[in-house]
């Protein structure tokens, strides 16, 4: 529920608003390259915007634990923002997508259900 409440509180700030665009006739918040950029670049520098950064990735994760992914219980937020950070490493090429799209595509990838 926190996440859920996090993810409320960025789309709803001025702050994360900063890189709108349109993709597909559709308005996004940012892209995969702003939100791992804030991501690395803020966790040394703003603890604010490391949290801000967790609660958007944790904000997806929840919604994607509903029937897409299968995260362990002990797995913590930061995890989470690594697993995501990695992927966006070795898929640059993906990252001009909206960050909501980065984020799933790497929490699928490491958190896959085996069902």
């Amino acid at each position: 529920m926190r996440s859920v409440i996090l993810l409320a509180w960025l789309v709803l700030s001025a702050q994360f608003t900063h890189n709108r665009f349109t993709e597909g006739g559709r308005t996004f918040s940012q892209d995969g390259t702003s939100l791992v950029t804030d991501c690395l670049s803020k966790v040394e520098n703003d603890p604010g915007a490391a949290e801000l950064c967790a609660g958007y990735v944790e904000g997806i994760a929840d919604l994607l634990s509903e029937d897409k992914i299968c995260i362990p219980p002990e797995v913590a937020g930061k995890e989470l923002v690594d697993s995501v950070v990695q992927y966006a490493a070795k898929h640059q090429e993906e990252l001009h997508h909206p960050a909501s799209r980065t984020v799933a595509e790497a929490l699928k990838a490491k958190y896959p259900c085996s069902r």
